[in-house]
C-alpha cells in the first residue's frame, strides 16, 4: 500500500509540474498520444524506435483534471489504476492503446474512473516499462487532453499536444489550451 501512496503521489507531482509548463518535466518524460475509441480519450505510446519494436508493460495510470486558470485548488484525479505484473501484466504495442476507464484483469482500482467533463484540460501520466533486448526499462509517459462538443453536440477527445488549434473551431472550450497554433 505504501508503494501504492507514493506512485500516486509521484503521479500529481508531474502532473503538477507540467500544469507549470516546467520544461525540465516535460523533458524527462515521453509523450503519450491521445486519441478517442468508443466516444473515450484513448492513451497511447508516442511510436519510436523501441515502441515499436517491443511492447510496454503498463504499471500505473493517472488521469487528472488540472485547476482552473488563477485557482488554488490542487488537481483532482479522475482515474487511477496500478495494473498487474506477470502473469496478469497488460501491455501496449505500436498502435494499441488503454481507454480511459479500462479494466484490466488484476487491477488495482485507487480511482474509479469519474465522468469526464467538456471544457476541461486533463493530464494522464503512464508508468510503463518497455521490454527490449536487454530487459526492461522504466518509463514515464505524460498527455494531455480535452473534451469538447461538436455542432451536432456529439463530445470530442482533443490531444492537446499533437493535434493544432487551427483545425478547432473559435467557440471550442478546448481552444485556448493546446500547445500547438
Amino acid at each position: 500500500m505504501r508503494a501504492l501512496s507514493v506512485c500516486f503521489l509521484l503521479s500529481l507531482t508531474i502532473a503538477a509540474m507540467l500544469q507549470a509548463g516546467d520544461v525540465h518535466a516535460r523533458s524527462s518524460m515521453s509523450e503519450l498520444v491521445v486519441s478517442e475509441k468508443d466516444g473515450k480519450p484513448c492513451f497511447a505510446l508516442k511510436p519510436d524506435r523501441e515502441t515499436r519494436r517491443y511492447r510496454s508493460r503498463i504499471a500505473y495510470v493517472n488521469v487528472a483534471s488540472d485547476p482552473s486558470p488563477g485557482s488554488t485548488e490542487p488537481a483532482r484525479v479522475a482515474w487511477a489504476s496500478t495494473l498487474p505484473p506477470a502473469p496478469g501484466e497488460y501491455t501496449l504495442g505500436a498502435e494499441e492503446c488503454l481507454a480511459y476507464g479500462q479494466r484490466v484483469p488484476g487491477e488495482e482500482i485507487v480511482t474509479a474512473a469519474q465522468p469526464l467533463q467538456p471544457g476541461v484540460r486533463y493530464t494522464v501520466t503512464m508508468n510503463t516499462f518497455l521490454r527490449g533486448k536487454g530487459g526492461s526499462t522504466n518509463s514515464g509517459y505524460a498527455g494531455q487532453f480535452c473534451l469538447a462538443r461538436d455542432r451536432q453536440g456529439r463530445v470530442r477527445v482533443h490531444d492537446l499536444w499533437h493535434a493544432p488549434r487551427a483545425g478547432v473551431a473559435a467557440g471550442d472550450a478546448c481552444r485556448p489550451f493546446f500547445r500547438q497554433p
